[in-house]
């Protein structure tokens, strides 16, 4: 499978470092409990949101935004995507953290405001706990669910996988991590994450093109 040499690095930096990211979240409605998890540009923590009475959210932090051009233009396509998103089976942004007046000169650090999911699909997988057949087709239904209003916006997500199949214990699923989707308009390239998804999607719309390499819409 061709995996992303930029989501490769990424991850992997940010996979050793991720118990040692800290998120700055002096000023704000929100304080964090503990990093959950690392995604390919980013460290996500709980935090319990204190406006809401201690409702709990994810936050993503996404280090030195302005570092690689491509985590900055991907980190802007996810938001940009999300924000016209309203679906119960993709992950919501709920707040974006803006950065403090004082703090503008050394902005560097995006914090996105997300559902909090306790696991993915990856982790359950995986887990000793039994899957039946039941689990699976509901799984299965949400999943298309889903992915059915994504398509519907002509916007591929071209990184579905387990670990981006976010689950709570109700069996609750929403797809996450937008970070790569394109336009579908674009064609499906060979940047793709996860080749085999690019190559289903496009013969399930229809879209019959060569997988050539292209820049990042």
């Amino acid at each position: 499978m061709m995996q992303d040499p930029v989501v490769a690095s990424n991850f992997e930096a940010l996979n050793t470092k991720s118990l040692e990211i800290q998120f700055d979240l002096a000023g704000t409605d929100y304080v964090a409990l503990e990093n959950i998890g690392t995604g390919a540009y980013g460290v996500v923590c709980s935090a319990i949101n204190q406006r809401c009475s201690g409702e709990q959210v994810a936050i993503k932090k996404i280090p030195d935004i302005f570092g690689q051009v491509t985590v900055a233009r991907r980190t802007y396509r996810e938001i940009k995507i999300l924000k016209h998103f309203r679906h119960d089976n993709i992950i919501s942004i709920r707040d974006i953290i803006q950065p403090s007046a004082d703090k503008l000169k050394m902005f560097r650090d995006v914090y996105i405001v997300l559902d909090l999911m306790e696991s993915d699909l990856h982790r359950i997988i995986y887990s000793p706990q039994e899957l039946t057949d039941e689990h699976v087709r509901y799984f299965l239904y949400q999943i298309v669910r889903g992915l059915k209003y994504i398509h519907s916006a002509n916007i591929v997500h071209r990184d579905l996988k387990p670990s981006n199949l976010l689950v709570n214990e109700n069996c609750e699923l929403k797809i996450g991590d937008f970070g790569t989707n394109a336009l579908l308009c674009y064609y499906i390239t060979a940047c793709c994450v996860n080749v085999l998804y690019a190559v289903a999607v496009s013969l399930c719309l229809g879209v019959f093109s060569l997988l050539v390499e292209s820049s990042i819409m």
